[in-house]
């Protein structure tokens, strides 16, 4: 601290209690003017370690703040990490608009699926107009006794 400049108003306050100091020792008796300056040094001296100190002090004031608005920059840090993870995680609009259109079922893409749907009734219909196993044998006996009626129609002429 004691390789600092002191403010403009600081000096001009020292240089004036030195005039007057040398003013009043000049009006004192010489023993009195050697203990005069002594106890004005030793004053003076005073003055300057608790000028120096309340300078400590503020400087140590300064560093408090300087920690603290660190502490600030490190949690604005972190703000803007979290705002840049955001973006990066975020859809655009455009991207929506491009889901939506590809990937997405509409109203009218529903309504022509169900249309194109078996319905129950179909499935009736279909069944109905299957061949059931017995129909198969019946019918393959059937033919079975027309090939050997036709068989022995030839074997006879």
């Amino acid at each position: 601290m004691g390789t600092e400049t002191l403010s403009p108003e600081m000096v001009n306050s020292i240089k004036q209690l030195i005039v007057e100091t040398l003013k009043e020792m000049s009006m004192q008796a010489p023993d009195n003017l050697t203990l005069l300056f002594f106890q004005l040094s030793k004053e003076f001296r005073d003055f300057k370690e608790e000028v120096i100190g309340r300078f400590d002090k503020v400087d140590e004031r300064f560093g408090e703040v300087d920690e603290r608005f660190g502490e600030v920059d490190r949690r604005f840090d972190k703000v803007d990490e979290r705002f840049d993870k955001i973006e990066r995680e975020m859809v655009t609009k455009d991207y929506l608009d491009e889901v939506i259109k590809t990937r997405l079922v509409t109203k009218d893409d529903l309504k022509e699926a169900l249309a194109d749907m078996v319905t129950k009734d179909h499935l009736k219909e279909a069944l109905a107009n299957m061949v059931t196993k017995d129909y198969l044998k019946e019918a393959l006996t059937d033919l079975v006794v027309q090939i050997g009626i036709s068989l022995r129609g030839v074997n006879k002429s």
